[in-house]
């Protein structure tokens, strides 16, 4: 299932993705929960690009990045490959332990709702550069620097619990 430019879909569900060379590229409207009933592994490719866009309380929700598994496949590395993720006043992003979330140059995550970084002593979460071949599925390739993607914006009523989270190759200046 792969979206090229298309922004504000549903959730996909009850679908079946296996044997391809990425599993799905997807508006950040459109990821599905572990609920929705997707099977998205295994792949050439494991991991998820999110054509990131705008999640509200009314179109996509709160949205949680988990590390998927099916018999020896798994998928931890969801790539921000086009656009900036921005979580609305009243959603939620959770970052289960284990995650790796790859930013495209440029690129940044803003947070108006909640953040929450689950990660543990031993399955940190990850946020770096699509560069980085050292956690997580190989997205690109490309020299590591400071500065690479923008980093993570806090809106002001914004709310974080972060716990055994790694910050890597951001940095680049943004206003709000």
């Amino acid at each position: 299932i792969y979206f090229t430019s298309a922004y504000n879909v549903p959730v996909i569900t009850n679908n079946t993705v296996t044997g391809n060379g990425w599993p799905v590229v997807l508006p950040a409207t459109a990821m599905p929960a572990d609920t929705d009933n997707n099977v998205l592994l295994p792949n050439d490719n494991n991991r998820i690009s999110i054509r990131a866009n705008q999640r509200t309380t009314t179109l996509g929700g709160d949205l949680h990045l988990k590390v998927l598994r099916s018999g020896d496949a798994e998928i931890n590395t969801y790539w921000i490959g086009s656009g900036d993720l921005n979580m609305d006043a009243g959603t939620t992003l959770t970052l289960d332990a284990g995650v790796n979330l790859k930013f495209e140059n440029n690129r940044r995550l803003l947070v108006y709702g909640a953040l929450d970084v689950l990660g543990t002593a031993e399955q940190r979460v990850v946020l770096t550069s699509t560069y980085d071949a050292s956690t997580g599925s190989r997205v690109s390739t490309g020299d590591l620097r400071n500065g690479l993607w923008h980093g993570v914006y806090l809106g002001a009523d914004a709310v974080a619990n972060v716990a055994y989270m790694d910050l890597r190759y951001a940095g680049a200046s943004y206003s709000a």
